[in-house]
């Protein structure tokens, strides 16, 4: 016969309440996972996290999208610097003045209009297009149209624009800014602040757009504080650039970017003409050129001048002296790292000494017979020579 597998049964809701299913000689197991689950658990194990590309991300570029739907983080910083125009999509946003809280609204918008102007008197006029050239809005749409990219450019010299990191998902590492909603406070400081008398703030409290917002706040109810602070908030999110400052009561109202050589601005994150932020991207950028010339190109030029040649017959000259110290170079370094065959094992230093010590002794030895035996056959040379002399005298 032949052996049949038997599948282990599903476990289903039913079986597990109901105890007639329980019964039989064969043992209830799990449902087993699909073979594609497997696989994608284990071939993700230790493997780092990629990211997940946008199912709407287009590369390309258009009137729409300028840098694609998905621009790097560094091509957005890199664009703001340098033309910030092209990325920033300049919304009208006239709604808010006409809006169901229409009486709140007029006193916020009376309130930054008198903030444009207030602050701005505040910069240095250096800075200024033209002398004196202070705004004057009187509506909304005067103070959506000042704090663009466009009148900004008009207005001061040299503005530079820095990226704002907030509202968009895959922002860099590091802390997020403060939406532009929420940076109203920095403008506005609450009733309590305290300011330094030698800062502008103070100024501003005392005859500024700044008394005129504390009044409101001592004066009102807390129901229409919480209005107007929300108001508030709404405008500032629907403003495209405003001045760089920090966040402290006390910082100052400008800051000053040595690069660009102009007051910095920040660009609401909000305006850009994007759908994402993409991943880090490959620096295509081209290398700057070197501020120095080549060495080669220094020396032909000094030694055409000293040998009243032409620059080709210099630098031909140079490169077929370097061709030759190259080769010799190579040559010696061929000869340097030569193997060298392997040297001969030697005892220890006490054995060898020893043996040389034995060697010297035998050495010694050989040489005193060799002398001793010589000093005898020449003595007995000249004995014989002193006979045959005796001999020859007796005859």
């Amino acid at each position: 016969m032949d052996e049949k597998k038997v599948r282990a049964p599903r476990l289903s809701t039913q079986s597990s309440l109901d105890p007639k299913h329980l019964t039989g000689s064969t043992p209830i197991q799990a449902e087993q996972d699909d073979e594609s689950v497997i696989q994608h658990v284990t071939s993700t194990h230790g493997k780092r996290k990629q990211h997940q590309k946008d199912i709407e991300e287009d590369p390309r570029r258009t009137e729409e999208y300028p840098l694609g739907t998905h621009p790097s983080w560094h091509e957005i910083t890199d664009i703001l610097y340098t033309n910030p125009t092209l990325i920033v999509n300049t919304n009208s946003n006239l709604q808010f003045s006409q809006s169901e809280n229409g009486q709140i609204h007029q006193i916020v918008i009376q309130l930054l209009c008198k903030w444009t102007h207030n602050y701005t008197c505040t910069i240095n006029p250096i800075f200024l297009t033209e002398p004196e050239n202070y705004p004057q809005p009187e509506n909304w749409e005067d103070i959506l149209n000042f704090w663009t990219v466009n009148q900004i450019q008009d207005t001061f010299h040299a503005p530079a624009f820095l990226p704002h990191k907030s509202h968009w998902k895959g922002l860099p590492d590091g802390p997020k800014q403060l939406s532009f909603g929420e940076r109203f406070k920095s403008f506005f400081p609450p009733l309590e602040a305290e300011f330094l008398t030698s800062s502008v703030w103070h100024i501003l409290k005392g005859i500024g757009y700044l008394k005129d917002y504390h009044t409101f706040l001592t004066n009102k109810s807390e129901h229409d504080i919480l209005c107007l602070q929300d108001g508030l908030k709404a405008a500032f999110d629907l403003l495209e650039c405003l001045p760089d400052k920090k966040t402290g009561i006390n910082s100052q109202p400008w800051r000053y970017h040595p690069e660009k050589g102009g007051p910095s601005f920040i660009v609401n994150a909000k305006a850009y003409k994007m759908s994402g932020i993409g991943p880090p991207k490959k620096n295509t950028n081209l290398p700057h050129p070197r501020a120095i010339a080549t060495h080669t190109r220094i020396e032909a030029l000094l030694l055409a001048d000293n040998l009243n040649i032409s620059f080709n017959d210099a630098v031909k000259h140079i490169k077929g002296n370097n061709h030759q110290v190259q080769k010799q170079d190579r040559r010696s370094a061929k000869h340097k790292n030569k193997r060298k065959p392997p040297q001969k094992i030697q005892r220890s230093q006490g054995s060898s000494a020893n043996e040389n010590q034995e060697v010297h002794k035998e050495q010694l030895e050989e040489d005193s017979e060799e002398v001793n035996g010589e000093s005898e056959e020449e003595s007995d040379y000249f004995n014989i020579e002193s006979e045959d002399s005796e001999d020859s005298e007796d005859l």
